[in-house]
């Protein structure tokens, strides 16, 4: 896992709270930054990498905003369907 030294604020993937411009964190494309003290633990967040509509008010969010969920069902058969929603609760709109 990198360690780098974070460019902009942003949330942690593991914590949710505020990482600040200059900290030294971890960051990993698909999970996103996290603090040094968090990097042992899983992330409970995902980096919304696309633009999409908020689920909750359909605000267009712009990637790596909002938090990313992802529903797991069985449909017909056994053939599992995934669904993504981004919802912007931690983004001032």
């Amino acid at each position: 896992m990198p360690v780098i030294v974070a460019k902009r604020r942003g949330p942690c993937a593991a914590c949710s709270l505020t990482s600040e411009e200059g900290e030294i964190i971890t960051y990993e494309r698909a999970v996103g930054p996290r603090h040094m003290a968090c990097s042992e633990r899983n992330a409970t967040r995902w980096r919304n990498l696309f633009v999409m509509p908020c689920a909750l008010w359909g605000v267009r969010l712009q990637r790596g905003q909002g938090e990313l969920t992802i529903d797991e069902c069985v449909t017909d058969g056994e053939a599992w369907r995934l669904s993504w929603q981004a919802c912007c609760v931690d983004v001032q709109a």
